[in-house]
């Protein structure tokens, strides 16, 4: 397909903003890969709460971490200030944000009913406070450029930075917390936070500091009533398809993911101490369940890594939704490989996973700049600005999907037959292998077909584009001088 013609030179960014703009997810996934794969542990093993009350914390307040995206959206988009409508947001919440998760993490000295008072009210508030930084980081990007291509540019610079930062938080939050224990693991978890929301502030003011709002509001434009708001949202027929796409697409990450480490233990490792793999260049090696865990892991997070970085070049040349099919169709054919593997298949087991995370990566770049060309569309449509509340809205989905995923997974495997630390039975064996292949690619097969009903092309976007330039070009020599 021929290359798209380039962006306008008012539109284009620079490196250095992109990298600015990618610092934000940085910032925010030293705390979202901390929270996801540590907290648990945390509280459970460190904190002294058990696993069932941890579980209702994660669970009742999900429903309050959906409900307040788009309320922060809504707030974001009615922002006025000499900095933009959302790079404040960075400025305001980044501080309270570090505190409050440093607070977290901490274990005082309460009895058990203070100790789970303690965690409700503070994981609640970090999870509020991290809406406040993240719901408007993520609205910055339909502002920073009028171009379609830039955004989308500008998406693989924070993927980027996001699998960047789950890398860091893979290779040392945990040694972290037995470094800096002294002894006494609550203060080595602690102090590991302490570490991590010390890296992740500055990022977030780079950001700040890094980034323009390009896109800003009309002269002329008056604020609209909230259900105004939302009733332009739910006519917004690529949005709404786009978010169908999105929580197929969650569902497909989060049932394989939440199962994951049951099938690294009790189908690959199947209740040996240790197996042996063959490493190229290092021989052959014997890998407890930590030791596969831990570079499954990171092989993951590295190719997704790469993926995030090559998208760019396949974006500069075909549509956006063929990426996407071409990507998830990749993605899906190696998840369903997974069936077809034999216990002990380290490697293979690797070198499949390797390819699907690189094939899945490109999907979160192409996903939030199609979400960018839904509040265009939007804006063309309605002649007002409401990206804070199109991509809060479209966190409220993901939302849905990551607390209704799970917990679908952990249903799946107790109707399996699962119980903990023993050998397992074939069925439940069976049932593991099915939810690591033919349950999330049967999510993957829907998403690629809905994305089709999906009715923003290219060209579409950026005849949009233009109309829009010239829309605001006029609005602003209309305004008396």
């Amino acid at each position: 397909m021929m290359s798209a013609p380039a962006a306008a030179p008012e539109a284009r960014l620079s490196p250095r903003e992109k990298v600015a703009y990618g610092f934000g997810d940085l910032g925010s996934c030293l705390f979202w890969n901390s929270f996801m794969t540590n907290l648990l542990m945390f509280y459970t093993d460190v904190f002294g709460i058990t696993a069932a009350a941890a579980g209702w914390i994660f669970f009742v307040s999900k429903f309050w971490d959906a409900a307040n995206d788009p309320m922060v959206g809504l707030l974001a988009d009615r922002t006025r200030t000499r900095w933009g409508r959302y790079r404040p947001y960075l400025l305001w919440f980044s501080l309270p944000l570090c505190i409050a998760a440093v607070l977290m993490f901490t274990t005082p000295n309460l009895s058990s009913t203070g100790k789970l008072i303690w965690a409700w009210v503070t994981y609640n508030v970090v999870m509020t406070l991290y809406t406040l930084v993240n719901i408007p980081y993520t609205a910055l990007m339909g502002t920073i450029s009028p171009d379609s291509r830039e955004r989308s540019s500008v998406s693989t610079y924070k993927f980027a930075c996001a699998f960047s930062a789950g890398i860091i938080v893979s290779f040392t939050f945990m040694p972290m917390t037995r470094d800096l224990a002294h002894g006494d693991p609550a203060v080595g978890w602690q102090r590991a936070f302490m570490v991590i929301s010390a890296i992740a502030l500055p990022f977030f003011l780079l950001c700040f500091l890094g980034t323009r709002e390009r896109v800003v509001v009309s002269p002329t434009a008056k604020k609209t009533p909230v259900m105004e708001d939302l009733k332009d949202l739910v006519a917004n027929r690529p949005w709404l398809i786009l978010t169908g796409v999105t929580m197929a697409f969650v569902f497909f990450i989060a049932v394989r993911s939440t199962v994951t480490n049951h099938y690294l233990k009790y189908f690959m490792v199947a209740g040996q101490d240790a197996i042996g793999v063959s490493i190229p260049f290092l021989g052959q090696q014997r890998w407890d369940f930590a030791t596969l865990q831990r570079w499954y892991q990171t092989a993951d997070q590295v190719c997704s890594l790469v993926g995030v970085l090559i998208v760019g070049l396949f974006v500069k040349r075909m549509d956006k939704r063929w990426n996407f099919v071409m990507w998830f169709g990749l993605s899906t054919l190696c998840t369903i490989w997974a069936y077809f593997l034999k216990p002990h298949q380290v490697e293979l087991l690797i070198l499949t996973n390797s390819i699907r995370a690189l094939a899945a990566a490109p999907l979160c770049v192409l996903l939030w700049a199609m979400y960018s060309d839904t509040a265009e569309y939007s804006e063309w449509k309605n002649h007002r600005q409401a990206a804070g509340l199109i991509f809060s809205a479209s966190t409220f989905a993901q939302q849905l999907g990551w607390g209704f995923g799970p917990a679908a997974a952990a249903g799946m495997l107790d109707h399996f037959g699962f119980v903990p630390n023993v050998v397992q039975t074939t069925e439940v064996l069976d049932g593991l292998v099915l939810m690591m292949s033919w349950v999330p690619a049967a999510f993957g097969i829907l998403a690629m077909v809905v994305i089709w009903l999906y009715p923003l092309p290219d060209r579409r976007v950026r005849e949009m584009s233009e109309e829009l330039k010239l829309r605001r070009a006029d609005a602003v020599a209309s305004v008396p001088i």
